[in-house]
């Protein structure tokens, strides 16, 4: 038996919590290299934990496209 993994069209691993999230298109203009890749992420939360205690907080990286998730945060 195989298991069947669902990826959504966009999604892309967030250089910040990790997790596979769903981009979408900010309305810009198609850009020209990765910096300026108009699919950004979605907003969404990630695990910060703290002295055992896990709270979700927004993510740095919701609105934002992959390369300036990684590089500019």
């Amino acid at each position: 038996m195989t298991a069947t993994v669902r990826c959504m069209p966009r999604a892309a691993y967030c250089p910040d919590c990790g997790y596979l999230i769903d981009r979408r298109h900010d309305g810009t203009e198609q850009g020209i290299d990765e910096r300026t890749d108009p699919w950004v992420f979605v907003d969404h939360d990630r695990d910060d934990e703290r002295g055992g205690t896990v709270f979700r907080k927004p993510c740095p990286a919701s609105g934002r496209n992959p390369w300036i998730a990684a590089h500019c945060m």
